[in-house]
């Protein structure tokens, strides 16, 4: 008995040793010359105490990452509701490694947004919806070990929304009261199989959104599409087509044409998941959509569609490096 005892007194001292060598993730960060702007961070927002218990996956933007943001990074500090939120999209409780991080799939950080994973070569990326695919954090040194975590350096802040022009990211308002009903899961869209491309590119590549393809390129909105961060409701060749005789004198008036199309489009990445019965949608042209669901089908309607002929979400969740596509069997109307 006394010698068993004694063995796990020894265990326990062990233990005890290790973790005094050890350091939390607040203290590799805050004895990192590079990340010294982080530890400022997290101190700032009186994170510290928090990352040195439990366990964690810290994405780490180093001193050069945090000086990407200009002159909004002083505001960003100044704001600590704000500077918290943005701290929380880069954590994400357990260990994550980089084996674990999967091309194109999805990680929900601590603050309760998405951020993607995405492959280029053998460089890694690690992006929020408000990091736009041309400055896509890079994940630079994985898998730094800490008592409680693990951290992987990266290149950029992760930025889970877009960002408005004086300040970088905007926090989320807090969830409404009444929850709506969930939209039903129509089938997945099939995901590029090659390095992601942008929502253009795939527009421009996939045979059935050739006219899609046409559309966007006419309207000279191809440049924006391949850049920030969007959902597109996107009609395949036979939601122009259902058009009949209107669709070239449509293709012929620009701004008619490029109305019309931003009105497919949603700043920012709106999975089905989000979607909600009976709720609007702000598109890009300013005006609302609206979710309609009818048993296990889901519709996003402008007001110029009748209910007797509303666009139908065919496929959804489509990845592009720049947003998510959901394909639709009508054009719609605003």
């Amino acid at each position: 008995m006394f010698l068993r005892f004694s063995k796990l007194v020894l265990v326990a001292a062990i233990l005890e040793s290790a973790r005094a060598q050890c350091s939390s993730i607040a203290e590799i960060a805050c004895s990192t010359e590079d990340f010294s702007t982080l530890c400022t961070a997290v101190t700032e927002a009186g994170l510290a105490e928090a990352l040195s218990e439990g366990s964690w996956t810290v994405f780490a933007p180093n001193n050069a990452a945090f000086e990407k943001l200009g002159d909004t990074l002083d505001a960003v500090l100044a704001d600590k509701d704000l500077l918290t939120s943005i701290l929380l999209f880069h954590a994400v409780e357990g260990e994550v490694y980089s084996k674990d991080l999967k091309c194109r799939e999805t990680v929900t950080m601590a603050n309760r947004a998405d951020s993607r994973t995405v492959c280029r070569g053998d460089s890694i990326f690690q992006k929020g919806a408000g990091n736009s695919r041309d400055a896509m954090p890079e994940i630079l040194t994985k898998d730094i070990k800490a008592c409680n975590s693990v951290l992987h350096e990266i290149s950029g802040v992760m930025l889970f929304n877009s960002a408005p022009a004086s300040v970088p990211v905007s926090v989320p308002a807090p969830a409404p009261a009444s929850v709506p009903a969930p939209v039903p899961a129509p089938t997945p869209i099939a995901t590029p199989t090659d390095d992601c491309m942008s929502i253009a590119e795939i527009a421009c590549s996939t045979e059935d959104f050739s006219t899609l393809c046409t559309a966007v390129t006419e309207a000279g909105l191809g440049e924006a599409l391949s850049s920030g961060s969007w959902t597109v409701f996107a009609p395949t060749n036979e939601a122009f087509a259902n058009l009949g005789d209107t669709l070239d004198a449509v293709l012929a008036d620009k701004e008619l044409l490029m109305d019309i199309l931003l009105f497919h489009a949603v700043a920012g990445e709106v999975l089905s998941t989000e979607l909600k019965c009976k709720k609007r949608l702000k598109m890009a042209n300013g005006k609302d959509s609206r979710t309609v669901c009818r048993g296990a089908s889901v519709f996003q309607k402008g007001a110029g569609n009748p209910r007797s002929n509303m666009p139908k979400i065919l496929t959804v969740n489509g990845s592009a490096c720049n947003g998510i596509l959901h394909s639709i069997d009508e054009v719609m109307l605003p």
